[in-house]
């Protein structure tokens, strides 16, 4: 996690030579309750590509369908 400008920070995720990787980001803030308060950002995977190509023209119920 980078700092940039005042406030905003960047997390790089940069895709390994073979496979993937995933990342997020969690953020803990001490308010001074019982507990903190987390918060976290969505996982990225990288690199953004699938290992396959995408079945055009199938709906999620027909690839499911084809599978049993």
């Amino acid at each position: 996690l980078s700092p940039e400008a005042e406030g905003s920070y960047v997390a790089a995720l940069a895709a390994p030579p073979k496979g993937w990787t995933a990342g997020m980001v969690e953020l803990t803030y001490d308010l001074g309750g019982p507990k903190p308060l987390k918060l976290t950002t969505q996982v990225w995977v990288a690199p953004d590509t699938l290992p396959f190509d995408a079945p055009i023209g199938k709906t999620s119920a027909e690839l499911r369908a084809m599978e049993k």
